[in-house]
């Protein structure tokens, strides 16, 4: 192993400098910027009758390949890949289109994927800002005439937030959970062979030149608002939940990470709670209507809570049918036997003891305990926050237009809470993995009379009234889940099975470029064709118009620095 805590730079020349005969499997960890390779990263090969030099040779380059980014188990980034004999350079040069990403160089290989080219110093882990360390080493830290001090650097660090243009306050996440089939909606292949293509036909939309699936003809008149990513993927083909992770935090650890543990990455409404947090009265983050779990009767989904940021970081799960006659939030409601009165008196009491707790850097039950308290508190003086759940308050018509279901209900809901103040509401849209998206069997028949007719008046809907209102401007619409299908249809009544490889999603609004079509995938959608992306580009534009950077620090309960999306670049081309 070679291990260059000098950067990656030093990691090129120290695989040139590693004498092994040809063949060679080499790896290297790059410490400063979080990288680790997985075997192998590349093989040495080397000229018949090369001498063996303490230089880099000029007639042996070392290329990178891989069809996708890959994440170790512990959430460091990977990238797996081979060899390839060329000229004089150790690192290919960059181009205009590759923008420091992953993008395709040539057909696919045997590995079911695109051979794709990668500069290193174009990589986002090596293009971070300035380290801590850097930054001693230059002798700027306490300089008086720059204004800076550590404790003032860091202070600033850890709020993640900058003195440029914020995009987006809000945000609504209609979180298809089990995997939408992308060829059956945003990415549709029409040419394809018999088997590939599908039993729907393309419709055109108000992009013009652009097509989406027959069955979602509302949404269709909105895609000159709209941003579609068509090259999405990631490394996690199997378990759900570790799909749904990676997709909600960007740290993919593989398949080994389907179940919520307390050690988790964040979700994003923890982190903004935490970095761009509402007022003491506004729900911050709001969950609907399923806390998801991995296959019915089993653990929840991780992704969608506090994590590693603790229990007072979660959601406000509201876990009731907005589509029943009775629909209510009884926690956001006083007993009758308790006075406005009474409800002071006893938050003075829980203040008191509070205030008697130890001082202490990480956060103990006790004090986690006083936090959700004191949230309760404010919540229940609120006439703004309960008034956002009164569903009755809209009119039969408004109702019936998002779709008198549990999903379009939550979507309405959703709509409301946002009114209200809320930053982020997530709808998350199954029960349990296998319920709704998950179309191993049936994949035609179930998108044609119930998943593509729900989604398409709920997202229609909540898009028109956002406008209307004026809020879409400031108010990301993301529309996305776990994965995608398979572009091959199976013999289970006509199924798709998970697809990892390459999937699509939809952001509307918040900043996002309208009308854009970003990346493309091969003639079967199994492979994205150009500017490939994962789940962190796309979590750390999100925050970024959201006014949090990716890169900045947010703590767990023992003090320790993570940064707010693993592994991920901001991807400036997606933003107006």
């Amino acid at each position: 192993m070679i291990d260059c805590p000098g950067g990656a730079k030093e990691a090129l020349v120290l695989l040139s400098r590693f004498h092994r005969p040809s063949g060679t499997k080499c790896f290297f960890i790059d410490r400063d910027h979080g990288f680790r390779s997985a075997p192998p990263v590349a093989t040495v090969q080397r000229p018949a009758g090369a001498k063996k030099s303490n230089c880099i040779p000029t007639d042996m380059n070392v290329r990178i390949t891989s069809h996708r980014r890959r994440h170790s188990d512990d959430g460091n980034h990977l990238i797996s890949g081979i060899p390839q004999q060329a000229t004089k350079s150790v690192v290919p040069s960059r181009t205009s289109q590759q923008r420091g990403r992953l993008r395709c160089d040539s057909s696919p290989t045997e590995n079911h994927g695109h051979t794709l080219m990668t500069a290193f110093d174009s990589l986002p882990m090596f293009r971070s800002p300035l380290s801590r360390r850097g930054l001693l080493k230059c002798g700027l830290l306490g300089t008086a005439g720059a204004g800076l001090s550590l404790p003032r650097l860091l202070a600033n660090e850890s709020a993640g937030r900058s003195d440029r243009k914020v995009l987006a306050d809000n945000c609504i996440l209609l979180f298809l959970d089990g995997g939408p089939s992308h060829l059956d909606m945003w990415d549709m292949k029409p040419t394809a062979p018999d088997g590939i293509r599908g039993e729907f036909n393309p419709i055109s939309t108000s992009l013009p030149g652009y097509q989406v699936s027959e069955h979602m003809p509302k949404l269709s008149q909105h895609m000159h608002r709209a941003m579609v990513v068509r090259s999405m993927h990631h490394t996690v083909n199997n378990s759900h939940g570790a799909a749904v992770y990676t997709a909600l935090t960007g740290h993919d650890r593989g398949e080994a990470g389907g179940l919520a543990n307390p050690t988790d990455h964040p979700h994003m409404g923890a982190v903004l709670a935490k970095l761009r947090p509402t007022p003491p009265n506004v729900l911050s983050h709001v969950h609907l209507p399923y806390i998801t779990q991995e296959g019915a009767g089993n653990p929840p989904q991780p992704g969608f809570f506090g994590g590693f940021m603790g229990r007072s970081y979660d959601p406000l799960f509201v876990l009731k049918d907005p589509n029943a006659a009775d629909f209510k939030v009884p926690e956001l409601s006083l007993e009758a036997d308790i006075s406005a009165g009474r409800l002071t008196h006893r938050r003075e009491l829980f203040d008191a003891i509070g205030a008697k707790l130890p001082k202490q850097t990480n956060r103990s039950a006790a004090s986690e305990m006083t936090v959700m308290q004191s949230r309760a508190m404010d919540l229940l003086s609120s006439e703004r926050a309960q008034r956002a759940f009164r569903l009755t308050d809209e009119s039969d018509a408004d109702r019936e237009r998002y779709g008198r279901n549990i999903y379009g209900q939550s979507t309405l809901l959703a709509r409301r809470l946002i009114e209200a103040g809320t930053r982020i509401v997530t709808v998350s849209w199954a029960p349990d993995a296998n319920a709704t998206w998950d179309t191993h069997g049936s994949n035609f028949v179930s998108l044609k009379t119930k998943l593509l007719p729900q989604l398409d008046a709920a997202c229609s809907s909540l898009v028109t009234d956002l406008a209307a209102r004026g809020m879409l401007e400031r108010t990301i619409v993301a529309v996305f889940g776990d994965f995608g299908r398979t572009p091959r249809i199976n013999a289970n009544n006509a199924g798709r099975d998970h697809w990892n490889y390459c999937y699509s999603l939809m952001m509307i609004g918040g900043g996002f470029k309208p009308g854009l079509i970003y990346g493309t995938s091969d003639a079967t959608g199994a492979f994205p064709a150009s500017n490939p992306l994962v789940p962190g580009d796309i979590l750390s534009t999100m925050y970024h118009a959201l006014g949090i950077e990716p890169q900045a620090e947010i703590y767990d309960q023992l003090n320790r620095p993570h940064r707010v999306v693993p592994a991920g670049e901001i991807v400036h081309d997606l933003l107006v």
